[in-house]
């Protein structure tokens, strides 16, 4: 029920150990019962506030903490909006484009705040003996959320209701997922279990956490904005502020410490959390890295008027980062082969062994280089060393690196051009001589030595026969031969015998040495008597012994 602004209420408490039964007595100008039809055909309880001070009044939000929250150790979670529409049913739109949005529900109440800002519903500190509360601020607004197992009724389930603009309000059709297994629902009970598993991870990281330590760890790193940190109860101007903590600054009793902001929370808790790198000068992704791969290609973050390298100005320019977060343009003139780019080497520069740099297009040069001459200079020749030139045997030689003059030696001794290995007339071999071998060659001419070891030509060979019977040539000399004449020997030949005819010869020489052809002897005993003989030998010697003698021969001999 609600109370006019003006009388008065008194309210019994029950009697203790009696029935639990509240008495309350009203009294004043006006007392209203429900008010169902405030706003005609949408039954919205909510009271207003009229212009003129009446109607009916709002509450102050403090004190609105209520148990379990007031606990000494419980968290106490307040709830803010963070969707005001949602399109899971894109037939259904109205004209803003949006199949379903917390507007199009009868009752006022939903649109109370922005985005970003507290929920009407959600309580307020602080507890009545003043500690603040709540501790923090989740989301609680526009969140999708699944349906108690004992949900079954009948319009919530009836998604076949049509929409349309301005006409009756069905929670099915603009609340219930398309899977009727949950709905987008708000309250202080969708912002408590996010905060709960928000700090369920936390206990994970660092298992010691009790709720001193989470409130700390919310004071260090819940993020304030705007909406916490000039908190007003004032974003529908129908309303007017009531609330006592307004304005207050974090924390206060409306936000506790501010917006839940699990991430730092646990990069205060870890050191870093990694998360996706945008240029902000900060190490995002907990690489050791700063905006790599995000920054401009001056390595800054603003938009740059041009990229680096990028054509500018007159011919040649190009766009040259000046400083991280800026490009100056640079114009140098061109080339000397009339482009753009760093020359390696001016045109006409040496190269190679005798080559010069030349423009290779307007960008680039080329070695040009045809290479030393005959002579290992770099001129051009006016002859080729070796060519012919002058006399019988003249030709070109190399007179320095680039110039060549005419050599002219005459013929050699065989009438030709080349030099001969050796002069003809000059000795060779054991008694030969160099001759020509046509005009540019000489060869050996050896006879060999003569029968006389020397190298003239003999007039008669040694041996040969020469003068009387027996006469023949030697060598007289190394050069000459001469007739040798010893004339015949006693038998008429011309060998030496081995003994002069007549001498005597055989046992006891009583045999006689014959001429056996003209060149040898033999010896004739024929007159030799036999042993015991009157001309025995043994007898003759007197030393013959008749044993011997029957032998033939006599001691002695």
């Amino acid at each position: 029920m609600f109370v006019a602004t003006s009388g008065s209420m008194t309210v019994a408490k029950p009697p203790i150990g009696g029935a639990l039964t509240w008495q309350a007595t009203l009294s004043g100008n006006l007392v209203s019962a429900y008010r169902d039809e405030v706003v005609a055909g949408n039954g919205d309880p909510t009271p207003t506030v009229g212009s003129d001070g009446g109607g009916w009044r709002e509450s102050d939000n403090a004190y609105t903490i209520g148990a379990p929250a007031s606990a000494d150790r419980a968290i106490a979670v307040a709830a803010y909006m963070t969707r005001d529409q949602w399109d899971f049913d894109a037939p259904t739109t109205d004209s803003t484009g949006f199949g379903q949005r917390y507007e199009n529900a009868p009752i006022g109440y939903y649109d109370e705040y922005g985005l970003g800002e507290l929920a009407y519903f959600s309580g307020r500190g602080p507890r009545r003996d003043g500690v603040m509360k709540p501790e923090i601020a989740a989301p609680g607004v526009g969140i999708a959320s699944s349906f108690s197992h004992f949900t079954r009724h009948a319009e919530w389930l009836d998604r076949a209701t049509p929409f349309s603009a301005g006409g009756p309000y069905h929670f099915a059709t603009h609340r219930v997922l398309p899977d009727l297994e949950g709905g987008i629902l708000q309250g202080t009970s969708m912002a408590c279990p996010s905060a709960a598993g928000a700090i369920a991870l936390l206990l994970q990281v660092d298992p010691t956490l009790d709720d001193a330590a989470l409130r700390t760890l919310f004071s260090d790193t819940a993020r304030h904005d705007a909406a916490t940190d000039n908190f007003e109860y004032v974003a529908n101007t129908a309303k007017t502020d009531t609330d006592s903590n307004a304005g207050a600054g974090l924390p206060n009793n409306d936000w506790g410490y501010g917006k839940l902001d699990l991430t730092a929370a646990f990069t205060e808790l870890v050191g870093c959390v990694p998360e996706a790198e945008v240029c902000n000068g900060v190490d995002d992704n907990c690489n050791g890295q700063v905006d790599e791969g995000v920054e401009n290609a001056c390595g800054g973050c603003a938009a740059l008027a041009g990229n680096p390298g990028d054509g500018c100005g007159g011919v040649c320019g190009t766009y040259a980062c000046d400083g991280i977060d800026a490009v100056v343009c640079n114009d140098p003139d061109t080339n000397a082969c009339g482009g753009c780019a760093v020359l390696g080497g001016n045109p006409g520069d040496a190269c190679g062994s005798c080559g010069t740099l030349a423009c290779d297009g307007v960008d680039a040069t080329t070695c040009n280089d045809p290479g030393a001459n005959s002579c290992g200079g770099c001129a051009a020749l006016a002859n080729e060393p070796g060519a012919t030139c002058g006399g019988t045997c003249g030709s070109y030689a190399c007179d320095s690196p680039d110039t060549t003059t005419c050599n002219d030696p005459g013929a050699n001794a065989c009438t030709g051009c080349a030099v001969l290995a050796e002069n003809p007339g000059d000795a060779c071999g054991s008694c030969g001589t160099v001759e020509c071998s046509g005009a540019d060659a000489t060869t050996c001419n050896d006879p060999g030595a003569n029968s006389c070891g020397g190298c003239a030509a003999l007039g008669n060979e040694p041996g040969t026969a020469c003068g009387g019977v027996c006469g023949s040539y030697e060598c007289s000399g190394a050069e000459n031969t001469v007739c040798n004449d010893p004339g015949a020997n006693a038998c008429g030949g011309c060998s030496t015998l081995g003994a002069t005819p007549g001498a005597p010869c055989g046992p006891g020489g009583c045999g006689t040495t014959l001429c056996d052809g003209s060149d040898a002897t033999s010896c004739d005993e024929s007159a030799c008597a036999a042993c015991g003989g009157n001309k025995d030998p043994c007898n003759i010697n007197a030393d013959c012994c008749s044993n011997n003698c029957k032998r033939g021969s006599c001691k002695g001999n």
